[in-house]
């Protein structure tokens, strides 16, 4: 078990908490917020920091397969030139994909992200995610506007959805 506080504590459950004890087990999961009513105790066992905890974030949009293209896809040109960066870009090299994959996923854990909702065309990205210290919600889109393709396209997002639901 380990004892903590700081300042101030955000629960999501009402105003913030002045100097409250929070009680996690050795997995890390919250047993216990103990108010104190801002009038901490010095113990041995509560370590206690200069600052706030708040619980971890939530990133609900996001594209980890598409990390190799930050900062590359000018913005404010629209949803078609957007598309358009998108489809040129799915045959850049594997390993360059999977690399900014995976840093994105390191630098969301180092800013709080818990939980991420991530937008996947592709299985790419599965690997890290099954490895991930962020619990993960795929959310599996496919998009096309040729008729004479959507057979193929639904097939493949299909295979795509099996192998989300494999990992």
């Amino acid at each position: 078990m380990k004892r903590f506080s700081a300042h101030f504590i955000f629960t999501n459950t009402g105003p913030p908490l002045k100097k409250a004890v929070i009680t996690a087990d050795d997995d890390g999961k919250i047993r216990s917020i103990e108010d104190s009513g801002g009038n901490l105790q010095e113990s041995y066992s509560v370590e206690f920091f200069n600052g706030i905890i708040i619980p971890g974030f939530v990133n609900c949009h996001c594209h980890l397969e598409l990390s190799h293209l930050k900062g590359v896809i000018p913005g404010g040109k629209g949803l078609g030139e957007f598309i358009m960066h998108i489809r040129s870009s799915r045959d850049d090299e594997f390993r360059n994909i999977k690399t900014s994959a995976y840093s994105s996923d390191s630098n969301m854990f180092r800013d709080g992200v818990d939980l991420c909702a991530d937008i996947c065309n592709t299985p790419v990205t599965f690997d890290i995610k099954r490895e991930s210290r962020i619990r993960y919600l795929n959310l599996i889109e496919v998009f096309g506007i040729d008729p004479e393709k959507a057979r193929y396209r639904m097939e493949e997002i299909l295979r795509v959805t099996n192998e989300a639901e494999d990992s």
